[in-house]
């Protein structure tokens, strides 16, 4: 799925990731490491949100570094999903809202298909509440809902 050749990626005098090389293949996969160790840098650069960085990086094929701004928006909002460590919700809006957004940017709805996965998450009875009042355990339950009504090829999540 993902190959990365020879990456390097270099903040002022500090390199967060020095030369590295891997393939990450379809299933669980997981990228350990101390804090402050680059994962979450070779996360967004996998992901294409950082492309500023040597090296290569590509997806099933298709390098990650040339898709154009209409390529992202597309494999942003149908080929992976994402949950990063602030899970960026709407504190002001439900948690079905939250949960509902990725479908504004698509025809059709599907409440039902929402609700589904609040259940399967165990947060259907918080579907109404906004996310501001919500714990963090739950906000992340949230977050990860909103991804997986995507139904996405890839979820990148950080820790």
């Amino acid at each position: 799925m993902f190959e990365i050749k020879n990456v390097s990626k270099q903040f002022g005098q500090e390199y967060a990731l020095r030369n590295i090389s891997m393939t990450i293949g379809k299933g669980l996969n997981f990228i350990i490491g101390a804090s402050g160790s680059g994962k979450t840098t070779l996360l967004k650069m996998i992901s294409g949100m950082d492309q500023e960085f040597d090296g290569e990086v590509y997806y099933c094929g298709q390098s990650i570094k040339a898709l154009s701004e209409q390529e992202k928006s597309y494999f942003y909002n149908n080929i992976f999903g994402f949950v990063w460590q602030d899970f960026n919700l709407l504190d002001d809006l439900t948690v079905l809202e939250n949960v509902m957004l990725p479908q504004y940017l698509k025809q059709g709805q599907d409440k039902r298909a929402v609700m589904k996965v609040l259940r399967e998450l165990k947060i259907s009875e918080l579907a109404h509440q906004k996310a501001g009042k919500l714990s963090g355990g739950q906000k992340q339950r949230v977050a990860i809902a909103r991804e997986l009504v995507k139904n996405p090829q890839v979820i990148i999540a950080d820790e």
